[in-house]
């Protein structure tokens, strides 16, 4: 039986998009490649071109406007996806797809964003995030000389007199001095989250909160940079750490309660890889299993262990209690990830194993993947281990971090 080709949509969620392309080139280009900007835009167009066109057209379409092949494709849409430029919908029956477009972050709500700021700064470097801020704070800062121009602007209490004098007789309304205008600040949190069906789920709840406050707002931007949340998944979040006797969200429940969301995510993916794993890949994962990560780094590297890597492999056994299995796949996601082996960068995901309690070899694999899928470096080719001779064997091996 033929298999029915997937149709796809696009849906606009922003309006500005090409008001902040700027932003995007700046800010988000070093981040995900030219190829996936490319893709932004041509997604932006083909939505105004099915606007017209009033249908959908086959997802195969996609590849050829872009000219991508479809691995490049789909790298570039998980890029895009990850910083938040783009939200991708399946439908149950897998038919069809819908892409649905967001504009970018303008400069000064990403350097907000603590991971956004850290990835480009990695990618730029610290000189050149310097240029991007002071270019920038130029823009913003270029005033006009007060010797070569009189200011003739019209000020709220001149135009409208007589709503001032009707505010100062009626007493229930606020007094009003001035009016600033101020572009709409659009964050994560605004842009992926309806806030009033997540406050009439609160309210159902019992929970009263000022949504929009700064330390709330940094908590949730927070927690959407680390995973997608529908409101009710939010909301579930929010009253499982609400404390109802301070009428406030504890931070470190409410981190705990994300942990645990991603957590179950992770085991879902760690289920779903287990059940796709090959005879040959399972034969490799017991492999590391049985390995001693000393053994290990002899066997990818062609040399011995350096006293560095040998203080990390047992700070990891006695501090984290990991075993074999789980120090080899770390030491091969660093050679992956940077062509050889860092501590520091280890022992950050040793931290993140341990406050997940992720031990066994499998699930640490399937935590790999998936935060490579959700961080700013999403569909990322790895590169393997300069003058490294692979065996059949090893090619299977890191054919699991792809």
């Amino acid at each position: 039986m033929e298999k029915t080709p997937i149709k796809y949509s696009i849906d606009l969620k922003d309006s500005d998009v090409l008001v902040q392309q700027q932003d995007l080139i700046t800010l988000y280009q070093p981040i995900i490649g030219s190829s996936a900007v490319g893709l932004y835009f041509s997604l932006f167009n083909e939505y105004h071109i099915l606007k017209k066109l009033k249908l959908k057209l086959e997802h195969s379409r996609l590849t050829k406007i872009s000219g991508l092949t479809e691995k490049q494709f789909n790298e570039d849409i998980k890029k895009l996806e990850s910083l938040r430029l783009i939200k991708t919908l399946i439908s149950k029956n897998g038919e069809s797809v819908i892409y649905q477009i967001f504009a970018p972050l303008d400069i000064n709500e990403f350097f907000e964003n603590e991971m956004f700021e850290q990835t480009l700064t990695k990618k730029v470097g610290l000189e050149n995030l310097e240029i991007i801020k002071f270019i920038n704070q130029e823009v913003e800062s270029k005033k006009v000389s007060d010797a070569e121009y009189e200011e003739v602007t019209a000020v709220f209490e001149d135009v409208f007199a007589d709503e001032i004098d009707e505010m100062e007789k009626n007493p229930t309304i606020r007094d009003m001095n001035f009016v600033v205008l101020k572009q709409k600040k659009t964050t994560l949190f605004d842009k992926f989250i309806n806030i009033e069906i997540l406050n009439k789920i609160l309210i159902d709840n019992g929970v009263a909160i000022d949504l929009r406050s700064k330390r709330y707002q940094k908590m949730f931007c927070d927690a959407l940079t680390k995973q997608n949340f529908t409101e009710k998944t939010l909301a579930t979040l929010i009253i499982g750490s609400f404390n109802f006797e301070t009428a406030k969200i504890e931070p470190e429940l409410f981190e705990t309660k994300l942990n645990k969301t991603i957590a179950k995510k992770i085991r879902k993916e760690t289920k779903a890889m287990e059940s796709n794993l090959s005879d040959t890949q399972l034969e490799i994962v017991n492999l590391m299993d049985e390995l001693n990560p000393d053994e290990y780094v002899l066997k990818v590297t062609n040399f011995i262990a350096d006293f560095s890597t040998r203080r990390m492999i047992n700070t990891l056994k006695e501090k984290f209690s990991l075993l074999n299995g789980a120090i080899n796949c770390m030491i091969q996601h660093s050679i992956n990830r940077n062509n050889k082996i860092i501590p520091n960068y280890i022992y950050k995901i040793a931290e993140s194993l341990n406050s997940y309690s992720i031990k066994k070899t499998t699930d640490v694999l399937a935590y790999l993947n998936f935060f490579q899928k959700e961080s700013s470096n999403n569909g990322m080719i790895q590169e393997e281990l300069v003058s490294t001779r692979l065996t059949n064997s090893d090619e299977e091996l890191m054919a699991l971090f792809d």
